[in-house]
Formats: C-alpha cells, structure tokens, sequence
C-alpha cells in the first residue's frame, strides 16, 4: 500500500516550513509515474500530484538532500562571517561582496526571500565603500531578484541605478549587465522599442569585451526582432551570436542559439527546419532548464500542427526533466501546454492541467505574471469546452493581475478576448 502513495497525499503530511524544504524537494524528486494510472484513461490527465513515491525511496534521498542544505547552509554561514569580519578590519567592498556570494548561494536554491535580505545587506555595506564596484554588483544583483518575483517597477529602478553608477565608474562590463537586465524587463512588459534600445547598447559595449559577453545580448536582439516581425533582422543577429560563440569556444551556448533559431524557422514557416532545429537544441542542452525551454516550444510548434500526440510526448518529457531536477514552477507551463493540448481536443477534463498549474502557483510563489498567463488561458479553455458563464471571470482575473504589474500589452489582450466572449472588459 505504502508504495502507491501519491505525491499530493505525502505533501499533505509534511509541515510547509523551512525545515522540511528537503523532504518536500526530496518526495517531488524520488516520485514516479502510477503505474496502475498508465494505461488507464485518467494517466492521460497525471499531473505531479497524482505521481506516486515510496516512502522506502526517500529516506536516501532525503539525507542527501539535508547533506546538501547543511553544506549550503554552512557555506552561506562561512561568507557572512567572511563578510563581518571584513567589514570590521574597515574592508568595506570585500564585506559586501561576501554577502553578494552568500546571496548567491540563496538564489541558485531559488530561495529568492533569502537571497534579497543578503543582497540588501550588501548593498547597505556597500554605500558606506571608497569603491562603487560592490554597490554596481549589489543593485544588479536585487534587480534580477526582483525581476524574478515580477516586480518589474523595483528591478528597473535598481538596474537604471547600476548602470548610472557603471557609467561614473567607467565600469564598462558593470553597464553592459546593467543593460541586458534593462532589455530583459522592458522586453517583457511588451515595451519592444525600450528593450531594443537597451540590448543595442549593450551590444556596443560588449563588443570591447571578451567575445563571451557578446552572444546573449544578439540571441536577445534576435528574440526582439522575432516577435516585431523583423526576421531577416533576428536572422542576422543569430549570425552574429554563431560567431561570437565559436570565438568564445563556448559550445554550451549553442543549444539556446538552437532555441533561437527554432523560433525563427518557425515564424518563416519552415516547418521542417524548426523541428530539426529544437531537436539539434534539445541535444545540445547540458542545462535542464533550457531543455525544457525548448520541448515546450517544440510542444506548441507541434500542437499548432494538430501533431498532439507528439506535442504531448515533449510536454511529458519535459515534465519528468522539471521533476527530476525538482525545478518545480517550470511546471506551470508545462500543464499550460498539456491544457492547450485539452482544449484543442475540447476535452473538458483538461481542467486538471490548469488547476495544477494555480497550485503550483500559489505553493511555488511564481511571479504575477506566469499565473495570470494561466488565468488567461484557463479562461479561454473554459470557453472552448462550453463553460461560457464561468470563462470571463477567469479572464477578468488575468486582467486584474496584469493590471496591479502595469503590463499593457497583455491587459490590451485579454480585453480584446473578453469582447471576443462577451464578456466586459471592465476598466480596461
């Protein structure tokens, strides 16, 4: 009986505390499929919940996780008093580097609450420093935790604040990092000339720069010039990165070129291209995250396609990836693919996928943004499966969300969807 235990029941038995972060990572990563599910009907509509786990399984992977936390814990601990100890013989710029490399530590747990206390003590011990370098550092630092969480306003400001003081510091690697975070929020707030500005003069400014630093910023511009359309504009950008990455010898980077090269193919209508062009990505993938990346854009280039078995098969694949590596909110869209699959199907049971999805939402603190994405497409769901009382309110909730982030574009979307409905739009 122990050994059917499903995800959701496991969880359901375990404080949601710090403590037990573990052993909730650990019940995520050692679950598996339900075999009894597999070939039943309700397998077609498993989500992470309704997996199963041994609880012989995850006392092993339990300790391994709690070696991992402790060894992190510890390290974070060492940096911190590194940083005391600095800031009390008068070295101010190596205390509040100590506490950005502790902060580090935090956010590559995605422990982003942690990290931004650290990256604003580091920044508080930073402004009392001869030397700007660590505050440019730490600004940058809490513009991306802050881009993380969705609050785009706070990442701008501490962004713009860390390129003006690059500028006076004539650190020139400090603003082109500064311009690449800049792109990234105004890129995706809809604000394509902003971003545009931004990633260019980045790009000038990287081009002094080892040919390492060149490359993200024309994959961005390339992604820019995709979504206005300006394709022999990205085409060109993506030529440029190619080379910038075989300057910099750093084949790593050539699955997200892939990635980028996929979307291009596909906006041209090269069907054939595209698919060859994400599968040469996804082989190229040493990052779980950009693999999944890709399958889900390979997904939806497939479900455009009417391909749906096959658009599944890369959902599912990149479902077990996620889970395995417990990279748990990449999971919202995941189950967004699998409900856009449902709803091409009008398969009504494809509500599962989005209530996962706002699980995952509310447990995972993902950003606004992603769980309004969901709201929206769970409402055009509802309305495709005939649930036309119930499909504005969920749009509406989009709405109000993107509305409290102040992302236009997307509130722009949802009202032309509400008319669509029926629905009112109300202050939009």
């Amino acid at each position: 009986m122990y050994s059917n235990l499903q995800v959701e029941q496991a969880l359901s038995l375990i404080p949601h505390t710090t403590e037990f972060l573990p052993l909730i990572d650990a019940v995520i990563g050692a679950s598996r499929p339900d075999r009894q599910r597999t070939w039943a009907k309700s397998g077609k509509y498993a989500t992470m919940s309704k997996r199963v786990v041994d609880p012989a399984d995850l006392r092993s992977e339990t300790q391994a996780l709690a070696a991992e936390a402790r060894e992190r814990l510890q390290d974070v601990c060492s940096l911190v008093v590194d940083a005391i100890r600095a800031y009390e013989a008068g070295e101010l710029e190596a205390a509040a580097l100590n506490f950005v490399w502790a902060g580090e530590l935090e956010e590559a747990d995605e422990d982003l609450t942690e990290a931004e206390r650290l990256y604003l003590l580091a920044l508080e011990v930073a402004t009392e420093a001869a030397e700007r370098r660590a505050e440019i550092v730490a600004l940058r630092h809490l513009g991306r935790v802050a881009h993380s969480a969705g609050r785009f306003a706070d990442s701008q400001a501490r962004y713009e604040r860390s390129y003006l003081l690059s500028v006076e510091a004539q650190d020139v690697l400090g603003q082109a990092a500064s311009c690449q975070g800049l792109g990234a929020i105004w890129a995706e707030q809809g604000e394509r000339a902003h971003a545009h500005t931004w990633y260019s003069r980045g790009v000038q400014l990287a081009w002094g720069l080892d040919p390492e630093f060149r490359h993200p910023f024309l994959c961005q511009l390339a992604a820019l010039a995709i979504r206005l359309g300006e394709l022999d504009e990205a085409e060109a950008q993506l030529e440029h990165a190619r080379q910038a990455i075989r300057a910099a010898r750093c084949e790593q980077a050539m699955a997200a070129w892939y990635h980028q090269y996929g979307l291009l193919l596909d906006a041209r209508g090269d069907s054939l291209g595209a698919e060859c062009t994400y599968r040469k990505g996804v082989e190229h993938a040493r990052d779980p995250a950009c693999e999944i990346r890709i399958r889900i854009d390979l997904g939806h280039k497939l479900l455009r396609e009417d391909r749906l078995l096959e658009a599944r098969e890369e959902a599912r694949k990149a479902e077990e990836i996620a889970i395995r590596k417990r990279s748990v909110p990449v999971l919202v869209e995941v189950y967004g693919l699998l409900g856009a699959i449902a709803r091409k199907q009008c398969d009504p049971d494809g509500f599962v996928f989005y209530e996962q999805a706002l699980e995952l939402c509310r447990e995972q603190r993902v950003p606004p943004l992603r769980e309004a994405a969901v709201y929206h497409e769970y409402g055009l769901f509802l309305h495709g499966c005939g649930h036309t009382a119930e499909a504005p309110d969920y749009l509406r909730k989009a709405s109000e969300i993107y509305q409290e982030s102040n992302l236009v574009c997307e509130m722009e979307r949802v009202a032309a969807d509400l008319r669509a409905l029926g629905g009112q739009p109300g202050r939009l």
